[in-house]
């Protein structure tokens, strides 16, 4: 999961952030400046900590986790959406579902065709 993130950020930086913060009204530079700031994954992780990119990445999981919005099983490093979590998405997208297709569109786009699995 690390490195899918890290091949979206690095392909968003090569484009125009600003203008596609601007375009997708979503604000990538803030998100990109925060995963940047972060020091880059170490094994020894101290659960609950976001210093790092994996505790970081753990930490925001199990949060969608106790809220019931997806299912982690962290020894097979798999992540499921809930039905709660795709009816909050539906619902938030409804009546703009061309600008979430478009995002999802874009996202997916980044950095080319790595392997990954959106359920």
């Amino acid at each position: 999961m690390l490195e899918t993130i890290d091949i979206k950020f690095q392909s968003l930086v090569k484009e125009d952030i600003e203008k596609t913060s601007k375009e997708n009204e979503y604000n990538f530079i803030d998100i990109k400046n925060v995963w940047e700031r972060l020091q880059d994954a170490r094994e020894d992780i101290v659960l609950g900590g976001k210093k790092d990119k994996i505790s970081f990445v753990k930490l925001v999981l199990h949060f969608l986790e106790e809220e019931k919005l997806i299912n982690f099983n962290e020894e097979r490093q798999i992540i499921t959406l809930t039905t709660r979590f795709k009816a909050i998405v539906y619902f938030y997208f409804e009546n703009s579902k061309e600008n979430k297709n478009k995002l999802l569109e874009y996202v997916y786009n980044l950095g080319g065709e790595e392997d990954a699995t959106y359920q």
